[in-house]
């Protein structure tokens, strides 16, 4: 399905800024202690797409999109980067191509901000994986978030790449194997840290959220199974 996601780095930061008491329900309405992440690793057809925002000149990736956005989780659509994603990114590049209803540039006020994206990155965006360095107001890489388009995901007989009868091609697939852990494992496994957030929105604690996201992989390589490592040419993602 349509869908937003990120590697370690990037969804550590979207949690330790959303909820900072474990036991007191986020932005998403769970608690991080009932919280659950889901490891996968996604392969994704090598290309080359031009003239991005989002990426910070990564052309490997398009543009990323923000999804389930219309209160419809059962069906959730992705829409070009909404203002409040584009400002914990790099938001002086991004935030500029966003304006308010009288035309000026956005503020807090999210409901009136509008942001345009071109319709070759919207045609990009729907074909391929897209992709958005995570910064949360400062200046330290904290990691990426990705944008999986539903209609170009490749079913389980399908190889990425593949063109189809309708001359559509399927462009990335999700590995069947999977890790699962509970935010309340996390809290257990000793190490994480419940600071460094300012909400939602507020500048991050770099430190602390590599110290968490050091503490997720630690979970989940300690998990008895076999090891877990993406293969050459995939992408690890972290929902």
């Amino acid at each position: 399905m349509n869908h937003n996601s990120g590697d370690l780095g990037g969804d550590t930061a979207f949690v330790v800024s959303a909820s900072q008491d474990p036991d007191q329900p986020g932005f998403l309405n769970v608690t991080f202690r009932k919280s659950v992440f889901t490891l996968y690793c996604l392969e994704v057809l090598k290309v080359i797409v031009p003239d991005t925002v989002t990426t910070d000149g990564d052309d490997r990736f398009a543009d990323y999109l923000s999804c389930n956005d219309n209160g419809n989780a059962t069906d959730p659509q992705c829409m070009c980067d909404n203002y409040i994603d584009r400002s914990l990114s790099k938001a002086k590049d991004q935030t500029k191509f966003c304006h308010n209803s009288s035309g000026g540039p956005c503020t807090h006020a999210f409901p009136d901000c509008n942001c345009k994206c071109t319709d070759a990155s919207l045609k990009a965006s729907t074909k391929y994986v897209g992709m958005m360095p995570v910064y949360y107001r400062q200046s330290e890489l904290l990691g990426h978030w990705y944008s999986t388009p539903k209609d170009a995901e490749c079913q389980e007989t399908e190889i990425v790449g593949t063109v189809r009868a309708d001359g559509t091609s399927c462009t990335w697939k999700r590995y069947p194997e999977a890790r699962v852990v509970r935010g309340g494992d996390a809290l257990d496994f000793g190490g994480w840290n419940e600071t460094g957030g300012r909400g939602h929105f507020g500048m991050m604690n770099a430190a602390v959220v590599h110290q968490n996201a050091q503490v997720l992989r630690n979970l989940f390589d300690s998990q008895p199974y076999q090891k877990w490592s993406c293969g050459k040419g995939t992408t690890e993602i972290l929902v």
